[in-house]
């Protein structure tokens, strides 16, 4: 499904990430040279000038709308691609505004994200595997793949962040994954492996 920008209604969104507070973190859209150069402009411009600091987005109906916080403009890129210009309708790019740390895990923080693509295939399992890689980035202390089941069970509400709230849900065929790890979390694997939880070897 697309969407419309209310404040620019010849850009179609396809994909938009927020962060848990709300603040856009990634937005995927196809549009005409001319409209995208002035979504861009009108981030960068103050409030006074006519400056964008939300985005509305909507379905064709307008039945559904999204308002999108954008936060700080200072930390968000943008990179654009031109479609082939045989298609349907004329010369279009393909742009994304999107914040770099969606791109590379934070060792400092202990966090990252995931994004999957769920109009694409993917086997059963991949989102798992995808958000342990990740854990396994991001931790300061080695973790063994068996214990994989054991901690996404035990401390799933503790390491991912609940991104369906209203305020931050994405929208469009993007699903992200926001993994943080808790302040605690190096005492709470010790403790795991002291009581038994956790073993150098799998279980038989």
């Amino acid at each position: 499904m697309m969407f419309r920008i209310r404040e620019l209604q010849d850009l179609f969104v396809d994909a938009c990430v927020r962060f848990p507070n709300g603040d856009l973190a990634f937005l995927s859209f196809y549009g005409r040279d001319g409209s995208a150069q002035q979504l861009f402009a009108s981030l960068q411009l103050g409030v006074q000038e006519g400056g964008l600091r939300q985005l509305t987005l909507m379905t064709t109906s307008s039945a559904v709308e999204t308002v999108v916080s954008v936060g700080d403009v200072k930390r968000l890129e943008k990179h654009s691609g031109r479609l082939p210009k045989q298609t349907l309708f004329g010369g279009l790019l393909h742009c994304w505004i999107y914040d770099p740390a969606l791109l590379k895990p934070s060792r400092a923080t202990r966090s990252g994200w995931v994004l999957r693509d769920v109009g694409g295939d993917e086997p059963p399992g991949a989102a798992a595997d995808l958000v342990w890689d990740l854990i396994k980035q991001v931790s300061d202390v080695p973790l063994l793949d068996h214990w994989r089941d054991f901690l996404l069970g035990e401390l799933s509400t503790d390491l991912l962040a609940d991104l369906n709230d209203e305020a931050c849900r994405p929208v469009g065929r993007i699903s992200p994954t926001f993994v943080r790890l808790p302040t605690d979390f190096s005492r709470r694997i010790s403790s795991y492996v002291r009581n038994g939880h956790l073993t150098l070897h799998p279980s038989a």
